[in-house]
């Protein structure tokens, strides 16, 4: 009897190496494996699906800035680098780093709803409850990046 050998060969990355999601110019790139490491977004998204949700993001929040965005303009600023009213941390533009936030978390939002566990199981059914509040959490952390970017509190209140 031979034995068996079991080889493990290191996995790749679930997107190619340097893959970028580009912006328009105003706003910046999203690097998609920087934003799978950041979330813990694993191989089971294809990256095809990483993409698609990103795109998605991009247009959901870029909807949700542009009076923003054409306040900037009008100021003169052709790039969100170029606008730091919000200052730098840890040598990044704020701003940028706010919207490339609203974007993953935007995106990662998408990505819980549509890769759901769907056994008929009490485990998947638990496991698909979590993912819903997961999806949640995820499009709160997004509605205040945005929030923060216009410079406003994370909550709005009105009196009755």
């Amino acid at each position: 009897m031979g034995a068996n050998l079991v080889i493990n060969t290191p996995q790749g990355p679930a997107s190619p190496e340097d893959a970028v999601i580009l912006g328009d110019g105003f706003y910046p790139d999203i690097d998609a494996n920087a934003m799978r490491s950041e979330l813990r977004i694993d191989d089971t998204v294809t990256h095809e699906q990483l993409v698609a949700a990103v795109e998605g993001a991009i247009i959901y929040v870029t909807g949700q800035l542009a009076s923003w965005r054409s306040e900037q303009e009008e100021a003169g600023f052709a790039s969100m680098a170029a606008v730091a009213p919000l200052g730098m941390v840890n040598q990044k533009n704020r701003l940028e780093m706010l919207y490339r936030r609203a974007v993953r978390f935007q995106a990662s939002s998408e990505i819980w709803e549509l890769h759901r566990d769907i056994s008929a199981t009490t485990d998947g059914q638990s496991k698909a409850t979590n993912d819903e509040l997961s999806s949640d959490e995820y499009e709160r952390q997004a509605t205040i990046a945005i929030r923060q970017m216009y410079g406003v509190t994370q909550s709005a209140v009105e009196l009755i």
